[in-house]
């Protein structure tokens, strides 16, 4: 090769060589990171209807004081907790558990509740396979935890409730569809529920009727049905401030 061509490319090459970066100098190579996922859901934003039935609702409830007055009545209990507060933020979750003097389970259900229009709160009803093998899970400090509602229950048709504060005093919700066909015994055509929630006592009655509307079980409608007063109303949860005013207006029953 000609000795000058020679020359020239290592000074090339040196010139090169000198101005490429070094690793320490280099950018550093960056990708864009994917977003992280939580299964923490941001804070609800409830009517203050809501807030006001969640916070009557929940407890500890039972009969005791009326099966002492009148022995023909049996014992019953009911437990209702919020449940997967930090996974959802579109609607609030409770499970309800009614069980006998003894604790033995005698229903068990959840419910999916969210505002509605004028008012009006709508709740989903749910059943879970095998219900009865999680007997006694609202006692847990979080109850149902990783247990996932998408997953793990199953939606009971036709079966929605509807509440709506009825003056300051109490909720007022029951069915509306004559399609509900949950729990419905021998010869049942369907199922109809009513709850009447005050801020220490929560009624409720279940009614099954034939396929001509005829009543067949269940508390006549004179009847108010399984009435459950709240085992310490001092232990009541505190309402949200928006609903605060409401709630001590309130007349007990």
């Amino acid at each position: 090769m000609n000795p000058l061509r020679l020359l020239f490319a290592s000074i090339l090459t040196a010139t090169l060589l000198a101005a490429a970066p070094t690793t320490s100098e280099a950018e550093p190579i960056t990708s864009e990171a994917e977003p992280t996922t939580t299964s923490v859901a941001a804070p609800p934003r409830f009517s203050k209807e809501m807030k006001q039935l969640l916070t009557w609702m929940t407890g500890d409830f039972d009969n005791r004081n009326i099966a002492k007055r009148d022995t023909t009545v049996a014992v019953r209990e009911a437990h209702i907790v919020r449940v997967w507060e930090n996974l959802y933020s579109d609607a609030a979750w409770l499970y309800e558990e009614i069980t006998d003097g003894n604790g033995n389970p005698i229903s068990q259900r959840f419910f999916r509740l969210t505002d509605g229009i004028n008012g009006t709160i709508e709740a989903v009803l749910f059943t879970m396979y095998d219900i009865s093998a999680v007997a006694g899970e609202y006692k847990k400090k979080v109850p149902f935890e990783g247990y996932e509602p998408r997953q793990d229950l199953d939606e009971l048709p036709d079966c929605n409730l509807f509440f709506q504060l009825k003056g300051e005093s109490r909720f007022q919700g029951g069915s509306v569809d004559k399609n509900c066909s949950f729990a419905v015994k021998e010869d049942d055509e369907y199922v109809m529920y009513s709850y009447t929630v005050y801020e220490n006592k929560v009624v409720i009655a279940e009614r099954g009727y034939s396929d001509r509307n005829e009543p067949r079980w269940g508390p006549t409608d004179t009847e108010k049905g399984l009435e459950l007063r709240r085992r310490d109303p001092e232990a009541a949860p505190k309402p949200a401030a928006a609903a605060a005013k409401s709630s001590s207006s309130a007349k007990k029953k």
